[in-house]
């Protein structure tokens, strides 16, 4: 039994504030607002736990003296105060209250009317305004604060634990006054005499004590009952009415107010004891518990505002919350027994509203239908699909609403306990008793993830599965049953090599699967029907023709999706993914289907024999067929083409969320990016399986930005078996295709790849390579470098500064944009910047010594030659002097042979060759035109 805990309630004005639910003085709020004095900020909130300034208290006080007619009336033409300006918005009830006696300042011209105010601050102006002197009664000296507290106590405007040090809140202050509505007006027959003393202290002699102001029993504030005083309520607010004992819909005795004879409110009494009931009982247990003193004999029993019923007759349970109020003329008599009991609905739309003002309706999706009056619903606000919440409805056909909290956690067991406890995350829960929770209290999976609710006082009262997020699903590519071997940690056990949706795999132990209603868990080396005896579920293993894995636990390679718990032993409890309608999850397995880049569906062999994809769909592809690897995509224009594919999905809406391929029986598109390092093999590699003889060749290699080697397809005597169209393997970056045996059988040119002359320059985010081209990159940007040996290291490009000889190849982010993902170098020696070769183009027989600077060749008759040539494998530049002037390059661009004679020509000319590390060597030909053979 919890003694003093919540229940779900609001008043009428109070409930339309945004903030309403930290309103805990409804009724004096409501009633404030009611009468004009207080009144909600800008944004709709009331702002209860702010702290209230002392300019705010003088409006307050202000309203409740002259009403807020005449209140809103006054103005001021000059400051009061250094620090309240003439136009500020509080002078004027600064200025009312100071003529009063109810304010002062600090005697030094200024008020601080942004200062705090305490509980003692405000207790002292609402007792001035209630008739009593502060000279008097002494509130102006060293001791005001006691005196202040000992009469605010006396004439009851200090509200139960308040304490009047502490600064006041907006809603204590709402307290505070709304008390002071009621307490009794004062008045002095003698204010006796000031008498002044040698040391200038004033003393007031004679005075007489506070009176309390006289009225008729006639009439009053109270709809009946009145007493012979004057209240403050009586004084300033004479159409302010309170019928007390009126029930409300809760059946509680209740004060009911009316301002200008329209309801403010009904309020229940606050009762003597409020106990959250934590095990079914009887109402007359329940008392028991409080006092077996009390009576309870004759005691009236209302559960939700329903009939009335006798103590003993009422059975209660677990998360009712009971008030009880006990008799005031009988000592120890129960009287009256009011019960709140919850019950939940989660929202299925968000919560609308319509018209306005008092025609203001509400509809609250899941909780009722249709709308209903704004005044029979509290609650709603800020209320949106699929919140869930605990409510009841009073007898009047009010709703009063609370969302509830929330928190997630596994389900690991019960407590056989009364009543029930769940352990959830190691923790124990007890659900509400009035509240039948779907998933926990019956058919819940152990190490499934929920969602749990509860309500206002923590018991349980509604519980979602957690869907799975994408990375939370696996897929089975292997499962199989490991006999124990007698070893520590050797036991029998069901292992599975699980895909996750990132691409990674895990061979991992399997506790449990469950599909469906069906569980299978546990290895037995003797059953021989596969079910548990006494129970219904199903053995992982058992004996079937011999100890294996069921069949339909088998038959779940690589053609379902699971979602996973991992127990304390690290163990896999796998939940299939099935159909739900009401998810519009549907679920299915294709083979020979056909994925194709771009393309919005997949279509296959299966029921149904095609799905929808789009650019949001997960497909994680093997990179060779029946691979341990996976290569992971994400939409429709992402994914590579795949042929012949074995694949399984998961659809939500109709379209797939996660596109599975284990297997595929042609040629794909990896996906992969192959930048060849060196365009001679590293090794040639023959493999045989069976009767089956399979070639390759081995390639240094980046791929995918990771320094590798590549397999490529081979004939028997080690040449590369390349499929047509395929280009050769060369430096240079490509996007290969691989067969089933994971072998590059065609390379296609990567756009991606450049590669340029040698030399480069980094400065600033600017590579420059060659004499001119410029990329940006990175300071992090990959660069993978080949000493001459063959050798590759790694580094950055922030270690990079500038090489004159080295070859460079850029690989670009994408084909538009000029910025580096990582860069090849190959070292070239500094010191050897020489020509590799000297070649002549046009014309014909005419060969060139690259190391021979000065030579004579024999050319045919009238030839035109141009040359060119190489250097560290990159072209260099070639220019001319054909008349041997000493000017290359002007209009000349190559040199002719003389024309055949008799005799023997010879042309002399000059080439320069120029190297990018700007090393130049000049040439001198002689190119000699033998003389014509003599006439026979």
């Amino acid at each position: 039994m919890l003694m003093g805990m919540m229940v779900v309630g609001a008043g009428a004005a109070s409930k339309d504030f945004t903030d309403a639910s930290e309103i805990k003085n409804v009724e004096a709020v409501d009633v404030m607002v009611a009468l004009g004095i207080l009144e909600g900020g800008d944004k709709g909130d009331f702002q209860p736990n702010t702290i209230l300034t002392r300019e705010q208290a003088a409006k307050i006080i202000t309203y409740m003296l002259l009403g807020s007619d005449a209140a809103e009336k006054l103005t001021t033409n000059s400051a009061v105060f250094k620090d309240v300006a003439a136009d500020r918005w509080s002078a004027p009830y600064i200025g009312y209250c100071v003529n009063l006696g109810i304010l002062a300042g600090d005697g030094n011209g200024n008020f601080f009317p942004e200062g705090k105010l305490t509980g003692a601050a405000f207790a002292k102006m609402l007792l001035v305004a209630l008739g009593y002197d502060a000279k008097i009664e002494k509130y102006v000296d060293n001791e005001w604060v006691i005196n202040v507290a000992t009469d605010a106590i006396a004439a009851g405007i200090v509200p139960s634990g308040l304490v009047l040090t502490d600064n006041l809140s907006r809603q204590d202050a709402a307290q505070m006054a709304f008390q002071a509505l009621t307490a009794d007006m004062v008045y002095y027959t003698s204010k006796g005499t000031t008498v002044i003393g040698s040391d200038g202290m004033q003393v007031i002699m004679g005075a007489s004590a506070p009176t309390k102001v006289a009225h008729a029993t006639t009439t009053g504030y109270k709809a009946t009952g009145n007493d012979a005083y004057q209240q403050f309520c009586e004084q300033y607010f004479k159409d302010l009415r309170l019928t007390v004992g009126a029930p409300d819909g809760m059946n509680r005795l209740s004060n009911q107010w009316a301002y200008k004879n329209k309801t403010v409110g009904t309020y229940a009494e606050t009762p003597d004891y409020t106990v959250v009931i934590d095990e079914a009982q009887t109402a007359a247990k329940a008392i028991d518990n409080i006092s077996k003193s009390y009576t309870d004999s004759g005691s009236i029993v209302s559960v939700n505002g329903g009939s009335k019923t006798t103590t003993a007759a009422t059975s209660l349970k677990v998360g009712d919350v009971i008030e009880v109020y006990m008799s005031d003329t009988t000592a120890n008599q129960v009287a009256n027994i009011t019960v709140t009991r919850y019950s939940v609905a989660k929202l299925n739309g968000d919560v609308a509203t319509k018209g306005e003002g008092d025609d203001l309706e509400v509809r609250v999706p899941g909780v009722f239908a249709g709308y209903k009056s704004a005044d029979d619903v509290s609650g709603y606000a800020g209320l949106t699909k699929n919140d869930v919440v605990y409510y009841y409805v009073d007898n009047a056909g009010v709703y009063y609403l609370a969302k509830a909290d929330s928190f997630e956690g596994q389900l690991t067991g019960t407590k056989n306990t009364t009543p029930v406890k769940y352990v959830i995350s190691g923790s124990d829960y007890v659900a509400n008793g009035n509240i039948t929770i779907s998933g926990v209290t019956t058919g819940a999976v152990y190490n499934t993830t929920y969602a749990y609710y509860t309500d206002a006082n923590g018991y349980l009262i509604y519980a979602d599965e957690v869907e799975a997020a994408a990375s939370d699903y696996v897929v089975l590519q292997q499962i199989v049953y490991v006999p124990g071997d007698g070893s520590i940690g050797g036991s029998a056990r069901v292992e599975a090599r699980v895909v996750k949706m990132d691409g990674t795999t895990e061979v991992v132990t399997i506790e449990s699967i469950t599909d469906g209603t069906t569980k299978y868990v546990d290895i037995s080396t003797t059953d021989v029907d596969g079910t548990h005896d006494g129970g219904t579920d199903k053995y992982l293993v058992w004996n079937n023709s011999g100890v294996k894995l069921d069949a339909t636990v088998n038959g779940y390679t690589s053609k379902a999706y699971f979602t996973y718990t991992i127990n304390s032993d690290n163990e896999y409890a796998l939940t299939k993914v099935n159909a739900n309608a009401t998810d519009k999850i549907t679920v299915g397995s294709l083979t020979s289907a056909a994925i194709n880049n771009g393309k919005v569906s997949i279509t296959g062999t299966g029921s149904p024999n095609t799905v929808n994809v789009n650019n949001n769909t997960v497909f994680v592809v093997a990179k060779t067929s029946g691979d341990k690897t996976f290569a992971v995509y994400t939409g429709k224009d992402n994914v590579p083409d795949v042929a012949g594919a074995a694949l399984t999905w998961v659809a939500k809406n109709g379209v797939a969320t996660h596109v599975y391929v284990n297997t595929y029986s042609t040629s794909t598109v990896s996906g992969d990016t192959v930048f060849i390092m060196d365009a001679n093999k590293v090794g040639f590699e023959t493999v045989k399986d069976g009767n089956t003889t399979t070639y390759y060749n081995t390639y240094k290699a980046i791929v995918n930005g990771e320094s590798t080697t590549v397999k490529v397809k081979a004939a028997s005597n080690g040449n590369n078996s390349l499929d047509g169209g395929s280009a050769s393997v060369a430096v240079g970056l490509f996007t290969p295709t691989y067969n089933t045996d994971g072998l590059i059988t065609k390379l296609t040119t990567n756009s991606l790849g450049q590669r340029v002359q040698y030399g480069y320059k980094l400065s600033d985010g600017t590579l420059v390579v060659g004499t001119s081209t410029g990329y940006s990159y990175s300071n992090d940007a990959l660069v993978f470098i080949m000493d001459e040996d063959g050798n590759v290291t790694e580094a950055v490009a922030s270690d990079l500064t500038e090489d004159k000889n080295d070859s460079i190849y850029v690989v670009t982010t994408n084909a538009t944009d000029a910025e580096v993902d990582y860069l090849f170098i190959v070292e070239n020696d500094d010191s050897d910047v020489s020509l590799a070769t000297m070649t002549a183009t046009g014309g014909a027989g005419l060969t060139l010594d690259k190391d021979t600077v000065v030579q004579t060749v024999t050319a045919a008759s009238g030839q035109t030659y141009t040359f060119a040539a190489t250097a560290n494998g990159v072209g260099a530049t070639v220019t001319y002097d054909n008349n041997n002037d000493g000017t290359f390059g002007s209009g000349e661009t190559g040199i002719t042979a003389a024309t055949q004679t008799t005799s023997a020509q010879t042309v002399v000319m000059k080439i320069k060759v120029a190297t990018v590390d700007g090393t130049e060597q000049v040439y001198t030909i002689n190119i000699v035109t033998p003389a014509a053979p003599a006439a026979p």
